[in-house]
């Protein structure tokens, strides 16, 4: 019986398999029956069939998570069962079947370092190796072409071998991305560091200072003044270096240093000038100068024009509110001068008569009773606005 199905069996018991797949490896059960007391005994026997894998196991590298990486691939496909894969100078504690990968982070103990992968088979034991290296010392190639228009063309190869491939990337001129002084205690010997972007192709630095020159190694020995304009290269370092030591230094002078990158013979942009000396404005404060006085004297108009606009305002609500005044006014008593006598204001109106000087055309026996005499009334004060 195989898979719970009876197999026909030939004369004396005996089961032949022919073309033998591996669909046929299993357990086998043999069952003897007693036709006279029905007992019966059972035994299992498990047969395997091994298929060796087909070819060679194939082994890769890539760069992955930003290249900062290494996925080391070992492929051996086919077989039964599968082939068993490790990569024993990576990690012995970690294998798999068929297809394995293991990733790794990029270092220098890699580059250039042979990997193994071994490949483990009932049948057979094999290995395949791959060394992943960093890109090879090259010289970007130059052709130049006429186009059907007339124009020059120019075309930069810039290849060179890798494993993993290199990834190429174009920039005009080498750069660097940041640079600083570290100076010690006595301020004789400063320690310059720069970074440039990791895809940058440089060959060396050039390393230049502006200032005195440098003092001698005696204590003795002196030094000779010379100008301080422009610089001048005092140190060249390789293409691998990202720091230098520079001495010895007058702690009482002022120096300016910056780092020229170089990719064969053409020079890049200068780094960021450094400073380094007593008394000065060091580059941040200069940044900081040029940018506070542009500001503060925005707000200083801005706080004339506001000191303006309200002086305006209050002159015109003062001129609003005006009412016209005489140009001459005369102080005029609160008291009645009663010896004065008052002079009012007609405005063209005749002064009142004066009925005790008026004679009345009358009869005299109409004059039989004396007139009442008439009392003037109490001088009033007017004034008038014009």
């Amino acid at each position: 019986m195989f898979g719970g199905q009876t197999l026909p069996v030939s004369q004396g018991g005996s089961l032949n398999l022919t073309n033998v797949q591996t669909s046929q490896g299993g357990i086998y059960t043999c069952v003897l029956v007693n036709e006279n007391t029905r007992t019966q005994l059972k035994r299992n026997l498990t047969v395997n069939i091994y298929e060796s894998p087909t070819a060679s196991p194939l082994c890769s590298v890539n760069a992955v998570n930003g290249n900062v990486d290494l996925q080391f691939h070992c492929q051996w496909p086919g077989g039964t069962p599968e082939a068993l894969l490790a990569f024993p100078a990576l990690n012995n504690a970690t294998s798999g079947a068929g297809d394995f990968s293991l990733t790794t982070p990029a270092s220098q103990d890699i580059n250039g370092k042979m990997v193994l992968c071994m490949a483990y088979h009932p049948l057979h034991q094999t290995q395949c190796n791959i060394t992943a290296t960093g890109p090879a010392e090259f010289l970007p190639m130059v052709l130049t072409t006429v186009d059907q228009d007339g124009k020059i063309v120019v075309t930069i190869h810039c290849n060179s071998h890798a494993t993993p491939k290199a990834m190429v990337t174009w920039s005009k001129g080498p750069t660097i991305s940041d640079s600083s002084l570290f100076p010690n205690q006595d301020g004789t010997i400063v320690t310059m560091t720069w970074e440039v972007p990791p895809t940058s192709v440089i060959t060396g630095f050039d390393i230049q200072m502006s200032g005195p020159d440098l003092l001698s190694g005696n204590k003795n020995g002196g030094r000779r003044k010379r100008a301080t304009e422009g610089f001048r290269s005092i140190q060249q370092r390789p293409g691998s270096s990202r720091s230098t030591d520079i001495s010895v230094l007058d702690p009482k002078s002022t120096y300016y240093f910056r780092v020229i990158p170089i990719a064969g013979r053409t020079q890049g942009e200068p780094s960021g000038v450094q400073r380094i000396g007593p008394g000065g404005l060091s580059g941040p404060q200069i940044i900081g100068l040029a940018v506070g006085i542009p500001c503060s004297l925005l707000f200083l108009l801005l706080l004339i024009g506001l000191i303006y606009l309200c002086v305006y305002c209050c002159r015109k609500k003062r001129q609003q509110n005006r009412y016209p005044v005489p140009k001459a006014v005369k102080a005029v008593s609160t008291q009645p001068d009663i010896n004065t006598p008052n002079h009012l204001l007609t405005g063209g109106l005749k002064p009142l008569p004066d009925y005790n000087r008026i004679t009345l055309q009358v009869a005299p026996s109409e004059r039989s009773i004396p007139l009442p005499t008439f009392v003037a009334p109490p001088p009033v004060r007017t004034a008038t606005i014009v």
